[in-house]
């Protein structure tokens, strides 16, 4: 959807909707980009943010510092 000089903004085809599903989801979002979550929002609420959102309209956020 969107890239920057220190941002990335995807469309998911779909969000997983069960716990282990966006736990993998939040570890490897963590791995690929981890100021979104250590500078962000708490993992949990990014993982509610995620539970939250209808399953084929999930929209993931990277940044880097």
């Amino acid at each position: 959807m969107g890239i920057g000089s220190d941002t990335l903004l995807l469309q998911a085809g779909r969000t997983p909707t069960d716990p282990a599903g966006l736990d993998a989801l939040v570890a490897e979002h963590h791995a690929f980009c981890p100021d979104g979550i250590d500078q962000g929002l708490p993992a949990e609420e990014y993982r509610a943010g995620l539970a939250a959102q209808q399953p084929d309209r999930g929209v993931w956020a990277f940044w880097w510092d």
